[in-house]
């Protein structure tokens, strides 16, 4: 057993030295790395970069509040170079804490690191940040990516932040958490457009509904379902059917650029779902049904007897009287 501990050991302090003589990567403090864990030590966890560059990261990072280590050998991570000095070091977010707090904001700003705090109050314009005992500032525009119109359901949330400014020796602090959500929403918008193509079938969430259509959140990127594609029967606004929040299955019908350069990508929700067609009308010859009139011309009316099947009413089928016109 002893030696099988010393032997663990020797290996860990030969993976701690080969992480320092290793060729790193070029990589600067604040980007952000994904890497595998490579291995779990007592105090630091070896982080596989690629390319013959490993990372180290503090175990204490990776534990929840019951002291559980959240990760294992093998797992994906996202984490930010804190430091290139003698070697790549790692972290999810800084922890201000200790006599140096001023120095590791400093450096967290200089470097683009984000520092965890606890939304300690609500104050005029914004919110009050516990950066571990030093007070910050959040503005109410940057405590998210939408307008907040309840601040205090952010109360006592702990969050990442970005550090805009220190100023009076600390003493004027002015953070945003919104920066940080910008940067990984942009990151998942390149994941998402790097894999969408036509044809795709994924999944979305519906984000809102107008008269033209419904727009759905496939991962950073958004996609509009025009209402002709949201039902094969008629609609007259998409709220008849889907609701904001909604999960939803689209077909990925084509993406083109606009003019601004910036995607535009179609969708359709009944592409993937069965016409009354295919699933049957539900009704034989003779058989007596309801519908709803869709659509009136000259010589009849054409009324929806199944979702996206119109059936025609000559006039002359109309009523028993003569008339000139369905209207």
């Amino acid at each position: 057993m002893a030696e099988r501990e010393m032997n663990e050991e020797i290996s860990f302090e030969e993976l701690l030295k080969a992480s320092f003589e290793t060729p790193s990567r070029k990589v600067r403090p604040g980007e952000r790395v994904s890497g595998i864990v490579a291995k779990i030590g007592k105090d630091t966890i070896f982080v596989d970069l690629g390319g013959k560059s490993e990372g180290t990261v503090d175990i204490g990072e990776f534990l929840d509040d019951n002291g559980n280590l959240t990760v294992k050998s093998g797992d994906q991570v996202e984490l930010r170079v804190a430091s290139t000095k003698d070697g790549i070091h790692l972290t999810k977010g800084m922890k201000i804490i200790g006599t140096d707090a001023l120095d590791l904001l400093l450096d967290a700003k200089e470097n683009l690191i984000p520092v965890e705090g606890r939304v300690s109050s609500v104050v005029k314009g914004g919110f009050e940040i516990d950066l571990s005992g030093l007070r910050a500032f959040c503005p109410l525009s940057q405590i998210d990516l939408i307008f907040t119109e309840k601040p205090e359901d952010h109360l006592g949330g702990r969050y990442l932040f970005r550090i805009m400014e220190i100023k009076e020796k600390g003493r004027n602090i002015i953070v945003s958490r919104r920066m940080l959500l910008e940067e990984e929403q942009e990151k998942r918008s390149r994941e998402t457009l790097e894999r969408l193509k036509p044809d795709l079938e994924c999944e979305g969430k519906v984000t809102k509904l107008t008269k033209f259509g419904a727009f759905a959140d496939l991962g950073g990127v958004e996609g509009m379902v025009h209402i002709s594609e949201v039902s094969h029967g008629r609609i007259d606004h998409p709220s008849e059917v889907l609701k904001q929040g909604q999960m939803v299955n689209v077909k990925v019908l084509k993406i083109e650029l606009d003019k601004e350069g910036k995607p535009k990508i179609s969708l359709s929700i009944k592409a993937l779902e069965p016409d009354s067609w295919e699933k049957g009308l539900g009704f034989d010859e003779g058989e007596i049904v309801r519908g709803k009139v869709s659509r009136l011309t000259d010589f009849g009316a054409f009324v929806e007897v199944a979702p996206g099947v119109d059936g025609l009413v000559h006039v002359s089928e109309i009523s028993y009287d003569r008339i000139s016109h369905p209207g």
